[in-house]
């Protein structure tokens, strides 16, 4: 069994954001594996954190909706 592993914000980013594709790569495989394994864990502070740099950080911006979409899917774990 792996500990819980609490995941920074920057990780989630780069699991949505097209621009760097080894990243989001990276990003994605680790995000698999922690869903799988049920051991990944999210901050309530990262949650707020990742929709302001999806739509206001990036260039280009997430639309709100889809930020939001992506903000409530990873409420989940």
């Amino acid at each position: 069994m792996t500990a819980p592993v609490f995941v920074d914000t920057s990780v989630h980013v780069y699991c949505s954001d097209l621009s760097d594709a080894p990243k989001q790569f990276r990003a994605e495989a680790w995000h698999t594996f922690l869903w799988r394994s049920r051991s990944g864990r999210v901050s309530i502070q990262v949650l707020p954190e990742l929709y302001v740099t999806l739509t206001r950080k990036l260039k280009p911006g997430f639309d709100p909706t889809e930020a939001r979409d992506i903000v409530r899917d990873l409420a989940a774990w």
